[in-house]
Protein backbone atom coordinates (compact mmCIF):
# COMPACT_ATOMS: atom_id res chain seq x y z
CA UNK A 1 0.00 0.00 0.00
CA UNK A 2 1.22 3.08 -0.66
CA UNK A 3 1.99 5.38 1.94
CA UNK A 4 1.69 8.49 -0.07
CA UNK A 5 -1.64 8.07 -0.86
CA UNK A 6 -4.66 9.06 1.32
CA UNK A 7 -6.71 5.80 2.80
CA UNK A 8 -10.18 5.11 3.10
CA UNK A 9 -11.86 3.01 5.30
CA UNK A 10 -15.38 1.71 4.07
CA UNK A 11 -17.55 0.20 7.03
CA UNK A 12 -20.54 -1.42 5.99
CA UNK A 13 -21.75 -5.06 6.53
CA UNK A 14 -23.42 -5.39 2.99
CA UNK A 15 -21.05 -6.26 0.55
CA UNK A 16 -22.97 -5.14 -2.56
CA UNK A 17 -22.62 -1.49 -0.94
CA UNK A 18 -19.26 -1.50 -0.04
CA UNK A 19 -18.00 -3.01 -3.73
CA UNK A 20 -19.78 -0.36 -5.03
CA UNK A 21 -17.46 2.73 -3.22
CA UNK A 22 -14.84 0.62 -3.50
CA UNK A 23 -15.03 0.77 -7.88
CA UNK A 24 -16.23 4.15 -7.67
CA UNK A 25 -13.10 5.39 -5.71
CA UNK A 26 -10.79 3.22 -7.25
CA UNK A 27 -11.73 4.34 -10.65
CA UNK A 28 -11.74 7.83 -9.96
CA UNK A 29 -9.10 8.41 -7.35
CA UNK A 30 -5.83 6.74 -6.45
CA UNK A 31 -6.78 6.61 -2.66
CA UNK A 32 -5.55 3.35 -0.80
CA UNK A 33 -9.13 1.14 0.06
CA UNK A 34 -9.61 -0.57 3.12
CA UNK A 35 -12.88 -2.13 3.17
CA UNK A 36 -14.41 -3.93 6.51
CA UNK A 37 -17.67 -6.02 7.08
CA UNK A 38 -17.16 -5.61 11.09
CA UNK A 39 -16.97 -2.13 12.96
CA UNK A 40 -14.84 -3.94 15.45
CA UNK A 41 -12.55 -5.12 13.21
CA UNK A 42 -12.34 -1.73 11.07
CA UNK A 43 -11.51 0.11 14.90
CA UNK A 44 -9.09 -2.50 15.26
CA UNK A 45 -6.96 -1.29 11.60
CA UNK A 46 -7.61 2.69 12.72
CA UNK A 47 -5.41 1.91 15.79
CA UNK A 48 -2.71 0.31 13.92
CA UNK A 49 -2.73 2.62 10.78
CA UNK A 50 -3.53 6.35 9.74
CA UNK A 51 -6.57 6.35 7.92
CA UNK A 52 -7.58 9.57 6.13
CA UNK A 53 -11.75 9.22 5.57
CA UNK A 54 -13.93 6.88 7.18
CA UNK A 55 -17.31 5.93 5.41
CA UNK A 56 -19.59 4.04 7.51
CA UNK A 57 -23.26 2.70 7.11
CA UNK A 58 -25.95 4.04 9.67
CA UNK A 59 -27.76 0.82 10.44
CA UNK A 60 -25.06 -2.17 11.14
CA UNK A 61 -26.69 -5.39 12.65
CA UNK A 62 -24.80 -6.93 15.81
CA UNK A 63 -21.50 -5.66 17.82
CA UNK A 64 -22.47 -1.52 16.77
CA UNK A 65 -24.65 1.00 14.62
CA UNK A 66 -22.43 3.62 12.32
CA UNK A 67 -22.86 6.00 15.52
CA UNK A 68 -21.57 3.83 17.96
CA UNK A 69 -19.08 3.29 15.70
CA UNK A 70 -18.12 6.85 14.64
CA UNK A 71 -18.00 7.72 18.32
CA UNK A 72 -15.57 5.23 19.03
CA UNK A 73 -13.64 6.57 15.75
CA UNK A 74 -13.72 10.01 17.35
CA UNK A 75 -12.69 8.58 20.75
CA UNK A 76 -9.11 6.97 19.52
CA UNK A 77 -5.97 9.12 20.90
CA UNK A 78 -3.98 8.83 17.51
CA UNK A 79 -7.05 10.41 15.18
CA UNK A 80 -7.08 13.79 16.09
CA UNK A 81 -7.15 14.88 12.45
CA UNK A 82 -9.80 12.44 11.44
CA UNK A 83 -11.64 13.44 14.62
CA UNK A 84 -12.28 17.32 12.89
CA UNK A 85 -13.70 15.80 9.82
CA UNK A 86 -15.61 12.94 11.50
CA UNK A 87 -17.33 15.27 13.69
CA UNK A 88 -18.22 17.78 10.29
CA UNK A 89 -19.87 14.33 8.55
CA UNK A 90 -21.33 13.24 11.57
CA UNK A 91 -22.91 16.56 12.24
CA UNK A 92 -24.28 16.70 8.44
CA UNK A 93 -25.68 13.37 9.23
CA UNK A 94 -27.51 14.41 11.69
CA UNK A 95 -29.35 16.96 10.80
CA UNK A 96 -30.35 15.36 7.81
CA UNK A 97 -31.75 12.93 9.55
CA UNK A 98 -32.87 14.87 12.55
CA UNK A 99 -31.86 12.24 14.47
CA UNK A 100 -32.31 13.25 18.71
CA UNK A 101 -29.44 10.62 20.38
CA UNK A 102 -27.22 11.75 17.32
CA UNK A 103 -28.29 15.45 17.83
CA UNK A 104 -27.41 15.19 21.68
CA UNK A 105 -24.00 13.15 20.87
CA UNK A 106 -22.70 16.62 19.36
Amino acid sequence: MDSDKYTVLIVDDEEIITESINTLLTLETDYNILIFYSPSKALERIQTQEIDLVISDYLMPGEMNGVDFLLRVRSEEHTSELQSHSFISYAVFCLKKKNSRCIEEI
